[in-house]
């Protein structure tokens, strides 16, 4: 057996220290060669850390158990009322997915996305996110979505909500649009179908591979023919859906063809 003196007295190494995790136990133990196990801290007390009170309502204060290090809601208030998360916003959208974004509260442990479903009519958590964007995927282009998000913290393994939360309303772009072009003599002619979701089309041409678009309509119809056109020479033709969603416009992208003007 070996033996470890502290101040005269003999201790066995082979002694198992029961601990809170941090604790000066703990640092004992692994320094001198003792057997130890972590314990969970049932009795906080000896509280002496508060954080980021300001962010908090109603007196309530997260603070700091000095012997396990271990985070919780302190006696002084029965319920903890976290503030709402700021800057919450869409940033960026494709046809299939929305980017959003928003600053981080300082007392947030992470944070909880939701979507509103159509088919519920409710919002319903589809995420829970340690930073502070989130990109939602595999969405349906040209569509409206509605998110949400709340603030958490753990008080001792249970999660605790921001009891008021933002929302944003923001849409996918639509899809691509395919179209047919054929020319005739002196014009060149587009049809397209439907776009899902789409407010309306915009059609474009130009008169070189690399030079600059030149808008030619902006329609909800289908097709489109551009008259006047130089007979044996090639243009270059596009057509791309918007839409429209609470005054924001949404673009879908676009393919590129060419044609022979007869």
């Amino acid at each position: 057996i070996s033996y470890t003196t502290i101040e005269g007295t003999k201790i066995s190494t082979k002694i198992k220290i029961n601990c809170y995790a941090g604790s000066y136990a703990e640092k004992f133990a692994k320094e001198n060669g003792f057997k130890y196990s972590i314990i969970r801290h049932e009795n906080h007390t000896n509280f002496q850390i508060r954080k980021k009170e300001s962010y908090l309502k109603r007196g309530a204060h997260i603070t700091m158990c000095s012997e396990c290090g271990e985070w919780h809601v302190d006696g002084y208030s029965p319920k903890l009322v976290l503030e709402k998360v700021p800057g919450f916003k869409a940033t960026k959208t494709t046809a299939n997915a929305v980017r959003l974004e928003w600053q981080e509260p300082f007392y947030a442990d992470g944070f909880i996305v939701y979507r509103y479903n159509r088919s519920t009519k409710k919002l319903s958590r589809i995420a829970r996110v340690k930073g502070t964007s989130y990109v939602d995927t595999e969405l349906t282009p040209g569509t409206t979505y509605k998110y949400a998000i709340r603030a958490y913290v753990l008080d001792e393994g249970t999660e605790v909500l921001s009891s008021t939360y933002p929302t944003v309303v923001t849409s996918t772009n639509p899809a691509a649009v395919n179209f047919k072009l054929t020319a005739g003599s002196n014009i060149a002619t587009l049809k397209w179908s439907k776009t899902n979701g789409a407010t309306g089309y915009k059609a474009y041409y130009k008169a070189s591979a690399n030079g600059k678009w030149i808008g030619l309509t902006t329609t909800k119809g289908t097709s489109y023919t551009k008259k006047g056109l130089v007979k044996g020479r090639t243009y270059w033709f596009t057509v791309k859906a918007y839409r429209t969603v609470n005054g924001k416009t949404y673009n879908g992208k676009f393919v590129t063809m060419s044609v022979k003007v007869k």
